[in-house]
């Protein structure tokens, strides 16, 4: 078929879309919400057969069009009418209840089979669901979807306290990790360690403290050092040893496939090479086994020599018509 005709069926459709839409706005305005299960069946039913045979026709419009600029309009149109088809879908799935739509009344209106209405390009549909598409695209643009608590360190069991009433503190000079939603760290502060009741602490005490001091010191002080780039190096730290751990899980399995097929045969060669040393006279098969071998070799033998045949004659075939290809 020409280009003009797929053109014109894509303008076609297309204003079966907007009538489509159209139809729909003016039932959700004019019915209030329904209650009977048979009339809300009833009306989600048509506009689903109507948006079935909607996408049918863009489907096909879009796999045969040549032109790649028209193709692109045409798969977002065809993007569009499967977005509304899938929330149809899940209409009547909560409608009745069911995986299985019963539409019989519209298909018989239409005059219509199952088949007219039956999806055969599964792929054109998302493979994500819509929300997870629309948060992707809004990540692509800039928008911040979730920002995470800032990391900060507690010192002392009083500031754990105070952070979290509920729980007591069970022991004493405890330093620890919490979240808090400030998007700025606060400066570590000596005052507000805790050496223990008498004032001073043990020196383990003191040196893992000090350590704490100048590690958050280190850290907020350091110039190009953002908490940012260290969780990305954190990120990409965790991705590579992920990565490495998978890929020494598989060598190990396909080792262990491989010594075991290697083991089998060994066994097998070992067994054959002890009967050799014995003495004992293999065991002649039986003979229906052996007959039963032939002819399975004999089957497979002769179903190849025929592809064989009727793949030579089907080249010739090819050639004679001026078909195929020689390179």
């Amino acid at each position: 078929m020409s280009f003009e005709y797929y053109t014109n069926w894509w303008i076609q459709s297309k204003k079966n879309l907007e009538e489509l839409n159209n139809k729909d706005e003016g039932i959700r305005a004019k019915f209030k919400p329904i209650t009977d299960r048979n009339l809300a069946n009833q009306l989600i039913g048509g506009l689903y057969t109507h948006y079935s045979l909607l996408v049918q026709d863009l489907s096909a419009c879009v796999d045969q069009m040549a032109q790649a600029q028209k193709r692109f309009s045409a798969k977002k149109l065809l993007d569009s009418a499967c977005i509304r088809l899938n929330e149809f879908n899940d209409e009547l799935r909560k409608i009745s209840l069911s995986e299985y739509h019963y539409i019989d009344d519209t298909l018989v209106e239409l005059k219509l089979i199952p088949y007219n209405v039956e999806i055969l390009h599964p792929s054109l549909f998302h493979h994500r669901p819509v929300d997870i598409e629309d948060m992707i695209s809004r990540i692509k643009q800039g928008e911040s979807i979730y920002v995470p608590p800032v990391l900060t360190v507690v010192y002392s069991d009083t500031d754990l306290l105070e952070q979290d009433k509920d729980e007591p503190a069970k022991l004493k000079n405890v330093k620890s990790v919490a979240f808090s939603s400030k998007t700025e760290l606060p400066a570590p502060d000596v005052k507000r360690i805790s050496l223990g009741e008498g004032g001073e602490g043990d020196a383990s005490t003191q040196k893992s403290t000090a350590y704490a001091i100048r590690l958050s010191r280190d850290v907020l002080t350091l110039p190009g050092i953002d908490l940012e780039q260290l969780k990305i190096k954190r990120q990409q730290t965790s991705f590579i040893d992920a990565l490495l751990c998978i890929q020494i899980a598989e060598r190990a399995r396909q080792e262990r496939l491989y010594f075991h097929d290697k083991n089998i045969i060994y066994q097998r060669s070992k067994a054959l090479r002890d009967i050799k040393l014995k003495g004992k006279p293999l065991k002649p098969a039986a003979a229906d086994v052996a007959n039963l071998a032939a002819a399975k070799i004999q089957k497979v033998f002769r179903g190849y020599k025929d592809r064989e045949t009727l793949k030579a004659r089907e080249q010739q075939r090819r050639l004679l018509i001026g078909i195929y290809l020689i390179v």
